[in-house]
């Protein structure tokens, strides 16, 4: 009977053993997940702050991913069922379809209307490569968290992380001088706590690339670490001048 009991004993220590493992397991999955998506709130919030800093009106979002996916060597059919997949994660209209093709190289652009923009998504195959890169726009920088989480989850499909470039585009009134402009834009890397790396000045543009410890969306160019890309332009015509602020950099045209 002590043996039996023994016995017992031992299999309810250890199922009590398997589920503290899996428990504790399951914590630390969760806890991951909890960082990543802090990670991505902390970079969010600490661009959507440098722009209200800036006192400039908000003019365009702007989010682009992309990523090369290795082991896939999609059909044209496949090619366009990849990109209905993309239209189906933001419950939009496609608007226009262009398929290119030539020797070694097939592409399919797709724009569709979305709650609030515009989605286009690429998908090309060059030789035996396939990229699917994705960009969605619109006026509200409100979207930018909702509109960055399904980005991610077209490329979730693939279980492959993309690329994220963000993008706020902002107007200020009146056409700043150089100078101003740089004043400006340093003024923002200071109150950002980030430390300016490259940049250029012009008669026409501003433009200062830098590093945030705040900002945890990062690209590594030689030894440089950067996450923070500012620039400035004045219309050409009207009396205003355009703030960009990008993150890790600008990837849209200024």
């Amino acid at each position: 009977m002590k043996n039996i009991l023994s016995f017992l004993g031992i299999i309810l220590i250890s199922i009590l053993l398997g589920f503290t493992l899996i428990s504790v397991h399951s914590f630390s999955i969760a806890k991951n997940l909890d960082l990543k998506v802090d990670k991505e709130l902390q970079t969010q919030e600490k661009l959507l702050e440098i722009f209200e800093n800036s006192g400039a009106s908000p003019y365009e979002l702007k989010i682009e991913a992309w990523k090369k996916i290795n082991n896939i060597h999609p059909s044209k059919k496949a090619i366009e069922e990849i990109l209905q997949l993309a239209v189906k994660e933001f419950a939009g209209e496609i608007l226009t379809k262009d398929w290119t093709e030539e020797k070694n190289f097939q592409s399919l652009r797709i724009v569709a209307g979305i709650e609030g923009g515009f989605l286009t998504a690429v998908a090309q195959k060059v030789d035996e490569k396939f990229y699917l890169i994705t960009n969605v726009e619109g006026t509200s920088f409100t979207n930018l968290s909702l509109w960055q989480k399904n980005l991610k989850n077209i490329f979730n499909y693939y279980n492959v992380k993309p690329e994220i470039s963000i993008n706020l585009i902002g107007t200020l009134p009146g056409k700043l001088s150089k100078e101003e402009q740089y004043k400006l834009v340093k003024k923002l890397f200071q109150e950002s706590k980030a430390t300016i790396l490259e940049g250029i000045v012009t008669d026409h543009v501003v433009s200062q690339s830098g590093y945030s410890p705040h900002i945890k969306n990062e690209l590594v160019i030689g030894n440089k670490k950067l996450n923070l890309n500012i620039a400035t332009r004045p219309h050409s015509e009207d009396e205003c001048t355009y703030l960009f602020i990008g993150s890790p950099v600008l990837t849209c045209e200024y």
